[in-house]
């Protein structure tokens, strides 16, 4: 929901992009529409432009548009090259003087090799203008150009040139980039990061095969998988499976992945559905589906099939979730789906393969991996963005789950949170003044709310005798959904008007800083409601 949080969600990561191309290619236009999803009028760029443009799950490029009018400011193209820095020069199809390989690119590039440069896309703009008639001809032509000139930089140039339909001016194909941008930057950054614990980690595999390999890969195996979903589900279900191999558990995580998406259930419970399905298949055919019974390995299996499920969402702006007849668009869509060794950049097998991970969740050693409640940010630019009165509760119990689930300072991660909220408050209120300010007060009551409710489960304490008789077995905290949480516990969008007067609920002062409550002090612990315990919910 907060940007501070969706990097513990997705992770955090930022990537510089180069803009460059012939003058008026349509550079500046294509920054901004990227920023503001708007057409912007633009000048003559003296100079540069600079932007960040963020996309779902807490990526960020950040986008230099340096001016192209003369040949003093190209010269200086070379001083913003990294080997890290992916280039895109932008191709103007509507110029009819300038369809051939720019002169000053040559030299570009050989400043481009010297700075250990390595990545350069090429994009045909302002296809818009061509003639629908003969516009797939003229791409063609063009794109056999540059390939022409671009094999001479092959052995030191990673290139690639996308021929799809782009218009800057109207933002046609725009998405296509961006989703292209994410899937290539995050199997370069999965690589980058096998290739860094290998070091330490003799384990990790050396043979990884690149994205193209692994969806090769998936093609021919999806030609060869003719059982459709509804067929394979039963199947499934019968313990009559042909085959019990790593396309096939992808496919049974996959569905119930997908229904439990939809129903909002946490990682925990939709890793005890699939534990459950492998128990009775075992019980059903105890030859062929031996015990492959393995909590960590399922639930690291489950939160790589959740992401793929949100991504393939998000990148093809769908309404919902896709069906169970998508399985195979989604692997192709994720294809580090097929790798069967993916664990192996987050765990050491001393680790993985401990009893105590094969029994219980164990937390990997090389690097963190998300505990998967997907709640990819609101669209604030949206018209008539109401304020959910749950807003800030949320905001409390996702804050304290992720303290519980992870191993950092709650300080320090509350102190994150609170500077993530206000600066989400404030882009809201800018575009809906209905929102209510940002108080340091009620947003840390509600973490503070929280996390004495879930407490109370995380120790098995409850402060009245009377329900601890009556108490089934305690649920972990990390398992809770907050439907469940607010089934759970007498907490209310209300809760805060038992330790606040609305004088100073809504003071000033408390929205500068914490403020204590003025009827009565905030609680250590919260009990399960009785409610709770008479509905069975415990």
């Amino acid at each position: 929901m907060f940007k501070g949080l969706s990097k513990w969600l997705f992770g955090s990561t930022e990537y510089q992009i180069l803009l460059i191309g012939n003058d008026a290619s349509g550079k500046t236009t294509l920054l901004y529409r990227l920023k503001f999803g708007e057409t912007v009028t633009t000048i003559p760029t003296i100079g540069f432009n600079v932007e960040t443009v963020e996309y779902p799950r807490g990526w960020k490029w950040t986008f230099w548009d340096i001016g192209a009018g003369c040949n003093k400011i190209r010269h200086l193209l070379r001083h913003y090259i990294t080997p890290n820095t992916l280039v895109i020069f932008l191709h103007d199809c509507d110029d009819p003087f300038r369809q051939e390989f720019p002169d000053w690119m040559g030299v570009f590039l050989d400043d481009m090799i010297k700075r250990e440069g390595k990545y350069l896309w090429i994009l045909f703009n302002k296809q818009d203008t061509l003639p629908p008639d003969d516009d797939g001809e003229f791409i063609g032509n063009v794109r056999k150009m540059y390939e022409d000139e671009m094999s001479r930089y092959k052995k030191d140039i990673c290139y690639k040139i996308l021929d799809h339909k782009l218009s800057a001016k109207t933002g046609e194909g725009l998405n296509e980039l961006l989703v292209e941008l994410h899937n290539t930057m995050s199997t370069s950054e999965l690589n980058s990061r096998r290739q860094l614990k290998s070091v330490s980690n003799p384990n990790v595999h050396q043979d990884a095969l690149s994205r193209e390999q692994l969806k090769s890969l998936i093609e021919k195996e999806g030609r060869e998988d003719t059982i459709d979903a509804q067929a394979f589900w039963i199947s499934f279900l019968e313990a009559d499976l042909s085959a019990w191999d790593h396309r096939s558990h992808l496919k049974a995580g996959y569905i119930i992945a997908v229904e439990s998406a939809g129903k909002g259930e946490s990682i925990f419970t939709t890793a005890d559905t699939f534990i459950a399905h492998l128990k009775r298949l075992k019980e059903m055919q105890p030859d062929k589906f031996r015990n492959t019974e393995h909590r960590t390995m399922t639930i690291f299996w489950l939160v790589q099939l959740q992401l793929a499920i949100w991504n393939y969402k998000l990148d093809k702006q769908l309404d919902q979730f896709p069906s169970r007849d998508d399985f195979q668009e989604v692997l192709l869509h994720t294809p580090s789906l097929r790798d069967t060794k993916l664990w192996s950049i987050y765990y050491t097998k001393d680790r993985l393969f401990s009893r105590e991970a094969r029994e219980v969740w164990t937390a990997p050693d090389l690097q963190p991996f998300p505990v998967l409640q997907p709640s990819p940010a609101p669209d604030a630019s949206a018209p008539g963005t109401q304020e959910d009165p749950e807003r800030l509760l949320r905001f409390g119990f996702a804050v304290t789950q992720h303290i519980m689930a992870s191993d950092l300072r709650r300080g320090q991660v509350i102190k994150e949170a609170l500077a993530s909220l206000q600066a989400t408050t404030i882009r809201l209120r800018a575009k809906d003044a209905r929102i209510p300010p940002y108080s340091e007060t009620q947003a840390y009551f509600w973490i503070q709310i929280a996390h004495a409710a879930l407490r109370s489960l995380e120790n098995g304490d409850n402060p009245s005798e009377s329900m601890m008789e009556k108490a089934s077995p305690v649920l972990p905290p990390a398992q809770l959904s907050f439907s469940n949480f607010t089934l759970l516990f007498d907490i209310t969008p209300e809760t805060w008007k038992k330790y606040y007067s609305g004088k100073v609920w809504e003071s000033i002062a408390a929205r500068r800083e914490f403020v204590p409550p003025d009827l009565k002090p905030l609680p250590n612990l919260i009990g399960v409601s009785s409610e709770a315990y008479e509905k069975g919910v415990m």
